[in-house]
């Protein structure tokens, strides 16, 4: 008498383990590098945001003038620096003689401010933007 099997074989099973494994590793890896790129895109935001507020302060908390200065964000628990450097902006037609901006009594400055972070300053985004300031003198 014949039994009819009823169930898996051991071989079978085993490959059915095999593929659930490499399913379940690839998906792991996956979030785990979604995972460290929303860290990133994070601390990324966080540069863009303590960037713009420095630059926005440019003209009224910090001086406009032409230099260069630098220093450390005060946010607790990271390690963001930032550079920021003010220098005239020249444009070849401003500078010619008999343009109407060679009389104005106002200057075009460049605002440039890098802002890094990380252990090696590995990671670093810049910000420009462009100052009216009065000519020095006038």
């Amino acid at each position: 008498m014949k039994q009819s099997s009823r169930g898996f074989s051991l071989l079978e099973v085993l490959v059915a383990f095999v593929i659930l494994a490499l399913v379940l590793g690839v998906t792991m890896a996956i979030f785990s590098g979604g995972l460290r790129n929303v860290s990133r895109a994070g601390e990324y935001q966080q540069a863009v945001l303590l960037g713009q507020g420095k630059l926005a302060a440019v003209g009224i908390e910090t001086p406009l003038v032409e230099g260069e200065s630098g220093g450390e964000f005060g946010v607790p628990d990271t390690n963001f620096h930032w550079q920021l450097s003010i220098r005239p902006y020249l444009d070849q037609q401003m500078e010619q003689a008999g343009s109407p901006a060679a009389v104005l009594p106002l200057t075009l400055l460049e605002v440039n401010i890098r802002v890094s972070w990380g252990t090696t300053d590995s990671h670093a985004i810049n910000l420009k933007t462009l100052r009216l300031a009065s000519k020095a003198g006038v």
